[in-house]
This record gives structure tokens, sequence and C-alpha cells, in this order.
């Protein structure tokens, strides 16, 4: 039971909602399915750490985490397909597109997508526009157009992909020039949030760059974002 329901435990240990929302496993399994998985899944937990077997509880509790997460998006189901088609398009847009770290570079997206729902709270409409921001800042030719995403996403997509064209040459001198561009390129106030959220995980991954890049992305944050996000 437990291997037909919730074969993709085994990749989640470290559970992305992201990656969930993708899973062809959860996606063939009606709600009412998810609901008795997560109950199966709470069970097993606790059986586990009954048995002192607490690798096992953590798989479980990691399962049970994935599937609440889904439930969660599942309330809004015209958001959840927003998310979905924006992710697939990022997807396909970054398949050859790493990290410094050699790693996919659609984490870094994913990773930017967990914060603004899970530690933000931000909408479907959000965490779709961190998808196609990050497809169109390297693939400008991307088609985001033909997925009929709404104004609003389309509007955050524009900002962010402004944003990101900003270089600036020394943060000190200026930093609250750039601060006062990135204002003025969020037209939706989502925008200044995802782009702080896009920092917050660049500087959580802040050990996969080479040292003179860390210097300048901590100098950046220090001068402009920590700033910005008290502002």
């Amino acid at each position: 039971k437990r291997e037909s329901n919730s074969a993709y435990v085994d990749g989640y240990l470290q559970a992305d909602l992201a990656a969930v929302l993708q899973d062809p496993v959860i996606r063939s399994m009606t709600r009412p399915q998810v609901e008795k998985a997560v109950e199966q899944a709470k069970k097993n937990m606790q059986k586990a750490a009954a048995d002192l077997d607490f690798m096992a509880a953590a798989k479980y509790r990691d399962e049970m985490w994935a599937l609440q997460q889904y439930l969660k998006v599942w309330k809004d189901e015209n958001g959840l397909e927003l998310i979905r088609s924006a992710y697939g398009i990022a997807a396909t847009a970054l398949k050859d597109h790493t990290r410094s770290n050699g790693h996919p570079f659609i984490e870094h997206p994913d990773a930017v997508a967990k914060i603004a729902y899970e530690e933000i709270g931000l909408s479907a409409e959000c965490i779709a526009a961190i998808y196609l921001h990050e497809a169109t800042r390297f693939f400008p030719e991307t088609d985001i157009i033909s997925g009929r995403f709404g104004k609003d996403v389309y509007t955050i997509v524009d900002g962010l992909n402004k944003i990101s064209t900003i270089n600036p040459k020394d943060t000190r001198l200026e930093a609250e020039n750039y601060k006062k561009l990135i204002v003025s390129y969020s037209r939706d106030p989502r925008v200044t949030v995802l782009k702080i959220a896009d920092r917050l995980e660049v500087m959580r991954s802040l050990d996969m760059f080479p040292k003179a890049s860390r210097e300048r992305k901590v100098l950046e944050t220090m001068m402009l974002y920590i700033p910005l996000d008290h502002q």
C-alpha cells in the first residue's frame, strides 16, 4: 500500500513544495487518497518513533509534511495549476543551466518558491512569477504569454526582470540609488518582497560561490537588502 501511494518519499527527505507539486505519483492521486495517505504517514511515524527507529520516523514525517503542503495548495485548484504551468516552463528553459556548485539551476527558484510560500505566505501568483522570472531572465525568448498567467503575474515578472538588469559597480556608493531603483521597478509591492526572498536563498547558499562572489554578495546584502527589508 505504502509503495503504491508514496513511492516518491525516498527522494524527498528534505521535501520541497515545487518538487512535490510536480510529482507524478501525487498528481495521480485524488484528494481523499492524499488525505488518507497523510493519516497513514502519521501512524507510520508514530509507530516508528515508538520503536525507536528515528530514521524511519523522520522519513515518514517528511512524507506527511509533503502531502500536507500539497493539500494546502490544493485548496486553490487554479493556483495549483498556475504553479504547475510556470514550473514546467522554467524546468524546460533551465534544463541545461547550472548553479555555481554544478547543480541544476532550477534548485534556486525551487528554494525561493519554498521561502515565499512557507516562510512569507505569498500567493500562487507570486510562486508562478518566481519560475517565470528565472526562465525569462536567462532566456528572454521563452514564451510565457501563451500560458495566460494573468496581469498580476506578468507585472511581477516584469519588475523582477528589470531589477535583475541592475548591476551596481560600487555597492557602498550606489546602494541608495539601487534601492530606489528596486522600489521604482516594484509597481507591485510583492516584487520587492520576492527580491528579498531571492537574496535570502542566495545567502543561505553562499558557500557554493567563489570567494570574490561571496564577498560581493555579503556586501550587497549588508548595504542594500537588509536596509530594504527594514524599509
